[in-house]
């Protein structure tokens, strides 16, 4: 299928982490915290010091609807009505690539897009280097902290696409997909990225032998 042709047919799509153990979208499957058992989708309390860490990335090179992919999108989405102070990041590997933070109620939401794109709300950050995200080759991770206060967290979502204006864009085919999902608790070292799927995996292997100490 043509690029643009596949990109029109997936405007819908993104990879959606529902915590505290739902993956939906785009990467159902995906590694879960709790045993790999998807459970309801309800919202993670998080205090003063607690991490999340979610690595992301692409099966294959993107295409948007117009061609070559220009944008990123990664939101938090928050519920509840306390205001905490939250700390946002996105890398690709080692190297960061934006960052926000502040006092947020609701949610947030980082752009990071490419030289020459057209897309300006947020605003967004303007990365000199896009090609990781344009050819799908970006070893994506989140980190969402929080600072001070306590929220609850509801989904990660990570988009890609390029834009059609300076605040809409066609979503992008492949999704991104998000690949492991890991909360680290205050106080605790952030383990290298390449072990944050396997510390995944253990925090499920636990929750299974806590289980059935309570059941014998």
């Amino acid at each position: 299928m043509h690029p643009t042709a596949r990109g029109a047919a997936n405007l819908a799509k993104g990879s959606i982490m529902r915590v505290p153990v739902q993956i939906t979208g785009a990467v159902a499957g995906a590694v879960l915290l709790a045993g790999g058992c998807p459970e309801p989708a309800q919202a993670m309390p998080l205090s003063a010091g607690d991490k999340v860490v979610v690595e992301f990335g692409f099966d294959d090179d993107p295409y948007g609807f117009l061609g070559e992919v220009d944008l990123l999108r990664v939101s938090a989405a928050f519920s509840g009505f306390t205001l905490a102070n939250v700390e946002f990041k996105v890398y690709d590997g080692a190297t960061l690539l934006g960052e926000k933070s502040g006092p947020f109620q609701f949610g947030l939401h980082l752009f990071l897009i490419g030289p020459g794109s057209v897309f300006t709300f947020g605003p967004p950050v303007l990365l000199d280097d896009f090609s990781s995200i344009a050819d799908g080759s970006i070893d994506g991770r989140i980190e969402i902290t929080v600072l001070s206060g306590t929220t609850d967290l509801s989904a990660v979502i990570v988009e890609a696409g390029n834009a059609t204006t300076g605040n809409t864009f066609g979503y992008a085919d492949p999704a991104p997909r998000i690949f492991s999902t890991t909360v680290i608790p205050a106080g605790t070292a952030v383990p290298e990225p390449g072990a944050l799927a396997l510390l995944a995996g253990c925090l499920g292997m636990f929750g299974i032998a806590a289980r059935r100490r309570r059941a014998a």
